[in-house]
């Protein structure tokens, strides 16, 4: 994204000083369960996704505001050792400073945080249509984990920030 001013800053302590996160571009790793400045932006950004308790008895899935389905949430693929995790990824002006950017990545689980991760620093990110436009954009990743190790993070769904999102 050519950002260049920013720090490593930890979600634990407080952000809101003066000259603090919010004044600057952000990337922001982790779900609101353990991030508090994701759960703080989430409640700012106007995206259709947002993070929830799972229906599966997990820590938190992915849900979506437009539609009334079953919410995206890490699972192990019946008859094999394949986990199949999520993650969310939201690129979007900083909701507490204009002009200032912020790019979340956070997955259901680790594995999906990780994923998110692989593909905003892939070429397929930064080369996608609604990145290089420099809209706000948001998009639902899927990977499949074998054994520990990550297999092929895929666009499940993207869309323009608040726009409803389509599903590949």
């Amino acid at each position: 994204m050519r950002l260049s001013d920013f720090e490593v800053s930890y979600a634990g302590r407080d952000y809101r000083d003066e000259g603090g996160v919010t004044k600057r571009n952000l990337i922001l790793l982790g779900a609101s369960d353990y991030n508090l400045i994701t759960r703080d932006a989430m409640k700012d950004i106007k995206s259709t996704l947002y993070f929830d308790d799972s229906i599966r008895g997990h820590q938190i899935a992915i849900h979506d505001r437009k539609t009334n389905g079953e919410p995206w949430d890490y699972y192990i693929e019946s008859g094999s050792d394949t986990l199949i995790d999520y993650s969310l990824i939201i690129k979007a002006e900083n909701p507490w400073c204009q002009g200032k950017q912020l790019l979340l990545v956070a997955g259901c689980s680790g594995f999906g945080t990780q994923a998110g991760v692989q593909f905003v620093t892939s070429i397929d990110f930064l080369e996608h249509p609604l990145v290089s436009s420099g809209a706000p954009c948001e998009f639902l990743i899927e990977t499949k984990i074998r054994y520990g190790t990550l297999v092929g993070p895929k666009i499940r769904g993207e869309a323009r920030l608040g726009e409803t999102l389509s599903l590949s």
